[in-house]
């Protein structure tokens, strides 16, 4: 369940204007700490840094979760 979260954040922050509070609040995130945390742990980088960016040099969104 959360390789799907992640990868509906990672799409939110790539092709939306959405706040942070709003995906938090969209995707059933404790608070915008805990998807900090839970995104860096398996992206290596914070949200706001893949927004701005860094999304550039990965290699594309997680894989699929099955």
């Amino acid at each position: 369940m959360t390789g799907y979260r992640l990868r509906l954040v990672e799409t939110r922050l790539r092709y939306s204007t959405m706040r942070m509070s709003e995906i938090v609040d969209e995707l059933g995130f404790t608070d915008e700490s805990h998807l900090n945390r839970v995104f860096k742990k398996y992206r290596g980088l914070s949200p706001s840094a893949f927004r701005k960016g860094g999304a550039d040099s990965l290699p594309g969104l997680l894989p699929a979760v099955r």
